[in-house]
C-alpha cells in the first residue's frame, strides 16, 4: 500500500470517526434535556439505566441526576437477587435426562433492538471453563483464548475487579474461579457465600450461593464463576415483571435444556444497527432455545462469542474486545464431530 493510499485511508475514516462524534454529541444535547426534563419519564428511566450500566457513560446520566437519583431508579427496577442457597441440586436438570452429541448449532437472531448469536451445544459434558494463565494481572481477549486452545465454541464468563482504567485489565475476577474441580482463584471474604454459576461433573448447569469450598466438597462443581442473575429456572422465567433493571446493553448468557444441550447466547449492543437487550430480552431469548436453566453471564464490553475458530460478535469496543478472565468454551479436540450452522 502506498503512502497516499494509506494517507486516504486515515484521513476517510478521520472523517467518519468525526461525524459519528459530532452525531453523538448532537443526539445527547438534543435528547437528554428532554427525555430528563419531566415530560417524559419513561426515557429517563431508560436513559438512566442504560448509561449508568457502563463506566464510559455514567458522567452523561450524573450530568443531569445526582449519585442518589441514579441510585433509585436503578433500585426501582432492578431485578438483580441473591441466589438460593440450595442444599442440593434437584432444582435444576436431571443428567439421567441427557441425550448428548458430539455437535454445535450456530443461528443468528434479530429482535427489536438488538441482532444476536446463539450456540447450542449438545454435549454438557464437553462445556469447560477456561482461565487467563495470567489470574490476577492479565485477562486475555476471546480471541487469544481461541488462539492457544483451538475453540469449537466460546463465550466470556465471569466478571472482573480492575477497573482502575475505562478499558481494564481483565485479570482479577470478581469472586472465586473454579476450574476441573479445583478453586483457582478465592473472593477476599473465603467464608462468606456469593452467587456461584457452574458445572458438575456430569455436566448439569447450576447456580447457587455457596462458598467456593462448599461448591466443590459438597456439590461436586467442577466448574464456576461468581455473577448473576438467574433468568431461568425449571423452565421459566423468573423475570415476571418489568424488563429487568439495567436498560440495554450488550449481553451474554448461558442456560441448559432438559436435555442436557447448552445455550451461548450473546446479545450485541451500543450501535446504531442493535441498540442491545434488556435482560427480560435475555430471558426471552432463552426460552426461545428451550432452556430449563439459565443464567446472565458478564455484558457490556466484554460480551464476545466464538464459533468454529472465530469469533462471530462483533466487538463492542472501538478498541476491539476486552480482555477477561475466564471463558465458557469447547475444545475442538473435545468436540470430535462437526458444527453446524
Amino acid at each position: 500500500m502506498t503512502k497516499t493510499k494509506a494517507g486516504r485511508i486515515l484521513c476517510r475514516t478521520g472523517i467518519a470517526l468525526s461525524l459519528v462524534l459530532c452525531f453523538a454529541v448532537a443526539a445527547v444535547a438534543l435528547v437528554f434535556p428532554l427525555a430528563f426534563s419531566g415530560a417524559y419519564p419513561n426515557l429517563a428511566v431508560t436513559l438512566t439505566e442504560t448509561f449508568s450500566v457502563s463506566r464510559g457513560t455514567q458522567f452523561l446520566i450524573r450530568s443531569f441526576r445526582s449519585d442518589a437519583e441514579i441510585r433509585a431508579v436503578m433500585e426501582a427496577g432492578l431485578y438483580y437477587t441473591d441466589f438460593p442457597e440450595y442444599e442440593d441440586l434437584s432444582a435444576f436438570a436431571d443428567p439421567a435426562d441427557f441425550a448428548p452429541e458430539k455437535r454445535i448449532e450456530y443461528f443468528t437472531l434479530r429482535g427489536t433492538s438488538f441482532v444476536g448469536h446463539v450456540l447450542v451445544i449438545h454435549d454438557p459434558t464437553a462445556v469447560k471453563l477456561f482461565v487467563t494463565p495470567d489470574l490476577g494481572t492479565q485477562g486475555y481477549s476471546l480471541s487469544e483464548y481461541n488462539e492457544r486452545l483451538g475453540l469449537a465454541a466460546g463465550i466470556n464468563a465471569g466478571g472482573y475487579l480492575d477497573n482502575d482504567t475505562l478499558l481494564g485489565k481483565g485479570g482479577i475476577p470478581a469472586g472465586s474461579v473454579i476450574a476441573g474441580g479445583e478453586i483457582v482463584w478465592q473472593a477476599e471474604m473465603t467464608e462468606e457465600k456469593e452467587n456461584l454459576i457452574g458445572f458438575t461433573e456430569d455436566g448439569v448447569l447450576v447456580f447457587g450461593r455457596w462458598t467456593a469450598e462448599q461448591a466443590v466438597e459438597r456439590l461436586s462443581l467442577r466448574d464456576a464463576v461468581s455473577f448473576r442473575p438467574a433468568l431461568v429456572c425449571g423452565g421459566e422465567g423468573l423475570i415476571r415483571e418489568g424488563t429487568g433493571g439495567y436498560g440495554y446493553a450488550p449481553r451474554s448468557a448461558i442456560g441448559q435444556r432438559a436435555d442436557g444441550a447448552v445455550i451461548f447466547v450473546m446479545l450485541e449492543g451500543r450501535r446504531p444497527s442493535s441498540i442491545g437487550a434488556t435482560l427480560l430480552d435475555v430471558q426471552n431469548v432463552l426460552l426461545d432455545y428451550g432452556a430449563y436453566t439459565g443464567v446472565l453471564l458478564d455484558g457490556g464490553s466484554c460480551a464476545t462469542l466464538a464459533f468454529n475458530g472465530s469469533r462471530v460478535s462483533r466487538p463492542v469496543d472501538f478498541f476491539g474486545e476486552r480482555p477477561v478472565p475466564s471463558v465458557f468454551g469447547v475444545t475442538l479436540s473435545d468436540l470430535e464431530g462437526g458444527a453446524e450452522k
